[in-house]
């Protein structure tokens, strides 16, 4: 059991998220990127019969499952769920001494949207590696509605402007039942 007193964030030598995504995730080899290209393939050939089996009759929709909400545990988001922030302290009880959980950093100016609720905007499964100049696969990993860095604390006194959505791992958040928002913490 960690202690009551929550540690101080530590902001790594990068600054950034996006530095990281090397350790954050592994590069596809040639069989997984040809593999995609013919999954997105397939991916669309299902949904336009899906779309004209629905338009027919001919298929019900499944009820969604009901994942649990047990923190360490990722959660299967999709996109407009709506989630809460979990509280800064349940969060650096899931973060080793570098402040990462998976290769992930949590962010100092992450700490300000804990305790909102906010909508996923989508799940990310592949990220674009501007360094390396490659597609990493990553695992429960979200991106939230309006959860954008304004990189006022980012490599030097002028900021950075690029406005990144924040990463943050599945087991960061908690599931939340809709209803009004609630966007102050």
């Amino acid at each position: 059991m960690k202690p009551a007193a929550a540690k101080a964030i530590i902001a790594p030598e990068s600054a950034c998220q996006y530095a990281m995504l090397p350790a954050m995730g592994r590069e596809l080899n040639a069989a997984e990127r040809a593999l995609r290209f013919a999954q997105l393939k397939a991916r669309g050939a299902r949904r336009r019969l899906r779309r004209y089996a629905a338009r027919l009759g001919l298929v019900r929709t499944p009820p969604a499952e009901a994942a649990g909400s047990l923190p360490g545990k990722p959660l299967g988001l999709k996109a407009g769920e709506r989630v809460r922030v979990r509280s800064l302290a349940e969060i650096q009880a899931t973060l080793d001494e570098k402040n990462r959980l998976g290769g992930l950093d949590f962010m100092p100016a992450m700490a300000a949207f804990c305790g909102r609720s906010v909508h996923v905007l989508k799940p990310v499964r592949l990220v674009y590696d501007e360094c390396g100049k490659v597609m990493r696969k990553v695992r429960n990993c979200v991106i939230l509605e309006g959860v954008i860095c304004d990189g006022s604390d980012q490599w030097h006194k002028e900021g950075c402007d690029r406005s990144c959505f924040y990463f943050w791992k599945e087991q960061w958040l908690e599931r939340e039942p809709d209803g009004p928002d609630r966007t102050e913490a």
